[in-house]
């Protein structure tokens, strides 16, 4: 007796059975005759007993037959349904979405996203690790990254979220005490709030020129959202990334009207490689692909207000 087992030959078992014959279940399963009577006495070798007895004019299924035929339609009822209930997954948001992003990016844009996500698919629980570190998406069980900088992970599969733009950002007051307008130049003079350890010289455009911009900074911190509150306060001018800038809304502007900061990069969404990228992942790139735009060009508004409704 082999152990091995064909499912195939025991879909075609069942279907003789069903059909009453192998001519009618060679024809329903569009497969020769020879074919379906292979497979049967396949199966029969396997098992080691005979499911179907077979004269020149009828066919008979034995009772150790009857019994297998039993337990296999039932299975294989079983089987469809899953098959059912996977493809269902597959084609709409359901369940568990679990996402990790930097502090930055789950202050300012993922909020926003994650509010019209919901607002669509409320079936979806969605679970948010936000954390600096760079995650194991595959050993946290993480389905989801949106991250900053340069893709280094290989096994993963990228698609850019934004182009990663910032510029030098003043409040009102602090520029008025500058006597602004300001040139990039005087970026070195003012009191400049300083980003961890990347305060070395940047660069300023204006459509096809360039400035290189020393700055001395009077304030060092590693964190956007503290730079920013501190530049709305008045405390210095700062560099900060657009979307980070974005929600202290009109309170803070361009420290140097008509140029901005060089773009620094991207940001991607990042998941595992996989054939089929799941229709909670697909539904929650789509949705932050139409927020994030509206909300970067200022066409969706603050908490509290008349927020466009994208749910």
């Amino acid at each position: 007796m082999d152990n091995a087992f064909d499912l195939n030959a025991v879909v075609v078992f069942v279907r003789i059975v069903e059909s009453g014959s192998l001519s009618a279940a060679a024809r329903s399963m569009k497969m020769p005759k020879t074919t379906v009577s292979k497979r049967l006495a396949s199966l029969e070798e396997s098992l080691g007993v005979a499911l179907i007895a077979r004269t020149t004019r009828k066919l008979s299924v034995t009772e150790a037959g009857r019994a297998y035929f039993a337990h296999c339609q039932e299975s294989l009822r079983l089987l469809e349904q899953a098959r059912a209930e996977v493809t269902a997954a597959r084609s709409h948001p359901s369940g568990h979405l679990k996402i990790t992003a930097p502090v930055d990016i789950a202050h300012t844009l993922l909020p926003r996203v994650i509010h019209a996500f919901v607002g669509r698919h409320p079936g979806v629980r969605v679970e948010v690790l936000v954390a600096n570190r760079l995650v194991d998406l595959v050993g946290e069980g993480v389905d989801l990254a949106i991250r900053a900088g340069p893709m280094r992970d290989s096994g993963m599969v990228g698609r850019k979220l934004i182009e990663l733009t910032a510029n030098v950002y003043a409040s009102h007051a602090y520029l008025r005490r500058c006597k602004a307008p300001l040139q990039p130049k005087d970026l070195s003079s003012v009191e400049f709030i300083g980003y961890g350890g990347a305060n070395g010289p940047f660069h300023m455009v204006k459509g096809r020129s360039s400035v290189k911009v020393d700055v001395n900074p009077t304030l060092v911190v590693d964190d956007f959202e503290t730079i920013k509150e501190l530049v709305v306060l008045g405390t210095g001018a700062g560099w900060l990334p657009d979307f980070v800038a974005k929600t202290a809304g009109a309170s803070i502007v361009p420290a140097v009207r008509g140029w901005r900061a060089k773009s620094v990069g991207q940001v991607h969404f990042l998941y595992a490689k996989q054939r089929h990228p799941s229709a909670n992942v697909k539904a929650f790139i789509d949705v932050a692909m139409e927020v994030v735009p509206l909300f970067l060009k200022g066409e969706l508004a603050m908490p509290g207000g008349d927020e466009r409704n994208l749910g």
